[in-house]
């Protein structure tokens, strides 16, 4: 009897100790680092007003309970208006070639989970040859893949400047249509590829600066959303909601046995099914659409949803784009499917849906 009782009163101290623990946290922090040219990079003084998109995502992130840490090679040039996570590889004037050349030193002393790349605006100010950027973008990746063969790529299809002229003959269009190509014939399970639209529904008028070049602070903004949606709605980060538990106080020890409490052994876990607001007001876009996709298969927005809101709907396959589509229109090729050991995605940010 004695015997009994004493493993009665070290099961309840365990079970104490477990339940005591105070707050515990779902995900530990997940290394972003956000890279490119200025458009990543932002004003080129302290003091500027524009912070890039970074400022934006960061605080849409930082607010909703997401766990992240910006990664990169430098912090500069640490604007002094705004407080956030100030480390990124966004430099001025890099074009694909640029990157590609320098991306190794750069990725010295860190090693991301996930990249969202933005490049490819200086190749289309200088004319670069189209198989020339095609080719730097290949090294980039596998450069940050080498670095870490599971990392998440986001890249971006870069938006509109403000002189269409320049769009068209200069080749962003057609850049932006090649990085889907590219996408498809590269992404991996164990390294996935996201194409991230930045391009359609671009307001040049308002989301540019006076360059035509740059984002003004409500393309910052837009480019911030668009982001956010795109990790969130694939899943590459989930919340980290603390669980705090009440403490146990402890009872009169029984003299007779009797069967311990059971202890649950996992926490119940916790997922946001939408995008956190941000404080600065949002522009909605003008275009709506409700397909969505994802994977080999289709996907279908619930009403009210984002991101964890999707349901099957029937087997993907592979999208034949509309070559010279300023907006990224594209055809369904239904004779071929998508082997579903490669999943491509696509995120169109102004209907929530996939492609």
């Amino acid at each position: 009897m004695k015997l009994n009782v004493f493993f009665l009163v070290c099961a309840m101290v365990v079970c104490f100790s477990a339940v005591a623990v105070g707050t515990e946290h779902v995900d530990a922090s997940i290394k972003i680092c956000p890279m490119g040219d200025s458009i990543t990079r932002g004003g080129m003084e302290p003091d500027s007003a524009y912070p890039s998109y970074r400022y934006q995502l960061w605080t849409m992130l930082h607010n909703g309970g997401y766990d992240i840490d910006f990664v990169g090679s430098t912090s500069e040039p640490n604007f002094l208006r705004f407080t956030f996570d100030q480390d990124h590889d966004g430099h001025s004037g890099y074009t694909t070639e640029k990157l590609a050349d320098d991306i190794d030193r750069l990725m010295m002393n860190y090693t991301p989970d996930i990249v969202l790349l933005y490049i490819g605006t200086n190749d289309v100010l200088q004319q670069v040859p189209m198989s020339d950027r095609m080719r730097s973008m290949d090294r980039i990746v596998q450069s940050i893949r080498q670095k870490n063969p599971n990392v998440k790529i986001l890249i971006a299809q870069i938006s509109p400047t403000g002189d269409t002229f320049r769009n068209e003959y200069a080749e962003l269009n057609k850049f932006n249509q090649e990085l889907l190509s590219y996408a498809q014939r590269v992404t991996s399970t164990a390294s996935p590829i996201v194409i991230v639209d930045m391009n359609t529904a671009w307001s040049t008028d308002l989301f540019n600066q006076e360059d035509g070049i740059h984002p003004s602070t409500e393309g910052e903004m837009h480019l911030a959303q668009r982001w956010a949606n795109a990790l969130i709605s694939t899943g590459m980060i989930r919340p980290s909601v603390p669980v705090t538990v009440p403490t146990v106080q402890p009872t009169v020890i029984p003299t007779t046995i009797v069967q311990p409490s059971v202890v649950p052994t996992a926490f119940p876990t916790y997922q946001v099914t939408t995008v956190p607001i941000p404080t600065n007001p949002q522009v909605t876009p003008t275009e709506v659409s409700s397909r969505s996709g994802f994977g080999t298969r289709y996907w279908g927005a619930r009403s009210g949803t984002s991101g964890s809101g999707f349901f099957s709907t029937g087997t993907r396959v592979l999208p034949v784009v509309t070559t010279g589509s300023p907006r990224g229109s594209s055809s369904w090729n239904t004779d071929q499917g998508t082997p579903s050991s490669r999943p491509f995605q696509r995120w169109y940010p102004t209907s929530d849906r996939w492609s």
